[in-house]
């Protein structure tokens, strides 16, 4: 979930090359709806700092939705650039894990 095309294309060009499917939403809002119509999601790669429901509560959001209290969700600050894609860790404790 990111709304920086940019992210999205380096991520999404890393991962494919790993034989992975990647899902693309602009927003928190649209996150939540790919989740609820979409079987078989096994992570989330979330920007934290979204205009609009950003990501923190987009993660709360999805932590009340039957069947995805425990679903990995790998939050960050991402920011592609000259040097590639970055991914800014958000400290530590910053957000309480699933489980």
């Amino acid at each position: 979930v990111d709304d920086d095309i940019r992210n999205v294309f380096a991520l999404t060009s890393a991962l494919e090359q790993h034989g992975m499917r990647v899902l693309h939403a602009e927003s928190g809002k649209e996150g939540i709806e790919v989740l609820k119509r979409t079987q078989g999601i096994d992570l989330v790669l979330m920007d934290a700092m979204m205009p609009g429901l950003d990501g923190f509560d987009t993660m709360r959001v999805v932590r009340q939705l039957d069947g995805y209290r425990a679903l990995p969700i790998i939050a960050g600050q991402l920011a592609a650039g000259d040097a590639g894609l970055g991914l800014a860790p958000l400290p530590q404790g910053a957000v309480e894990g699933g489980g």
